[in-house]
């Protein structure tokens, strides 16, 4: 019997960037993305199609309320990284939040991020990748 973890991710947000966590995710045995939301309901479901994604959503409340998420991973333009990670954290409908780079706009705005996961006991973390590549 195997008792590793699989994890059920949620994706904010769908355009270009999306879909490189979406490959990524496809290639684990252990994580599955389960819902995608995004303010147009075109891309979410053009999203869904593209990963076989069960339900795409336009509204992230609903997404975190009708969902059982472990991660959210925040995919959008990085003006909205801030409200979106802050009221996905005071949801406490996660235990950890991934997002895009640049993690916010402001030195304040980044602070104000990190104490609310923290609030909340929510992980938060950056997609900075790659940062130590040898080739960066």
């Amino acid at each position: 019997m195997d008792f590793r973890m699989s994890y059920c991710i949620g994706i904010v947000g769908a355009g270009g960037i999306s879909r490189a966590h979406g490959r990524a995710i496809e290639q684990s045995d252990r994580a599955e993305i389960v819902a995608v939301c995004d303010v147009s309901q075109e891309a979410a479901d053009k999203y869904r199609g593209e990963f076989d994604v069960r339900i795409g959503y336009t509204d992230l409340d609903e997404m975190l309320n009708n969902e059982n998420l472990d991660i959210a991973i925040i995919c959008t333009w990085g003006c909205f990284h801030a409200k979106l990670s802050n009221q996905i954290a005071k949801s406490k409908k996660v235990r950890a939040i991934l997002s895009e780079k640049p993690i916010t706009q402001t030195a304040s705005e980044c602070e104000e991020m990190v104490a609310c996961a923290k609030d909340n006991n929510i992980l938060l973390a950056e997609a900075f990748k790659f940062r130590h590549h040898p080739l960066h």
